[in-house]
């Protein structure tokens, strides 16, 4: 077992141990952050585990779905599925139109006004 280090750390190593532990946490489902939050980050590798720890078998069937469909939308459906799950804390299969109309509420609220704010 590796005993912590009195070393301080650098602040590029310390970001990078931040992003490792949100991501942990996402994928155990320990924190459900809001809309506003996972509509300003870039999440892909925690997608990817988020999708294969909540329903591999969904995610197997979507996959080929995708790949036969060939169509580029796919990711980004991908993207806004799983923000739902971890917003939400369900699987694929449990969402609901309620939750797909909140999701279209917050990014109505937050898109805007990221829009102005780079204006």
């Amino acid at each position: 077992m590796q005993q912590a280090s009195a070393t301080p750390v650098g602040p590029q190593r310390a970001q990078r141990i931040a992003a490792y532990a949100i991501h942990a946490l996402l994928c155990l489902d320990v924190i459900r952050p809001g809309y506003p939050w996972l509509l300003s980050c870039q999440l892909k590798s925690t997608y990817e585990h988020i999708r294969r720890l909540r329903d591999p078998d969904w995610c197997t069937r979507a996959d080929a779905i995708y790949q036969d469909s060939g169509h580029r939308m796919c990711s980004q459906l991908d993207a806004l599925m799983h923000r739902i799950m971890m917003h939400t804390g369900r699987r694929p299969r449990e969402l609901t139109t309620a939750d797909l109309l909140a999701y279209h509420r917050a990014v109505a609220n937050v898109l805007p006004r990221a829009r102005r704010a780079r204006a």
